[in-house]
């Protein structure tokens, strides 16, 4: 089950912050790289098994969608901090 939760910060630590979700999506995308995807290469044959590898897949390839969104979401509320508001965020694709 996913939940989002809040958490209170100095403004000079939110980089630090931003960095560190970026570089645990990056460790998840490797371990979707070199894990599960040979999981399901081993699997392609037998379908119980190639079903739930492909449902693991695909629920940390959802997580890590969330997650870089969750970055997105802080930079936006980053920037107007630093800005007092002024700006308008980019629009990101299918948002």
């Amino acid at each position: 089950m996913k939940v989002k939760v809040s958490q209170t910060l100095e403004l000079d630590e939110v980089p630090e912050l931003l960095k560190d979700i970026l570089n645990e999506c990056a460790r998840k995308l490797d371990n979707c790289r070199n894990v599960k995807h040979p999981s399901l290469l081993r699997n392609v044959d037998n379908l119980q098994k190639f079903g739930i590898a492909l449902h693991e897949l695909r629920s940390e390839l959802s997580m890590i969608d969330a997650k870089l969104l969750d970055c997105w979401n802080i930079s936006v509320g980053y920037d107007r901090a630093l800005h007092g508001g002024d700006q308008e965020p980019l629009e990101v694709d299918g948002e």
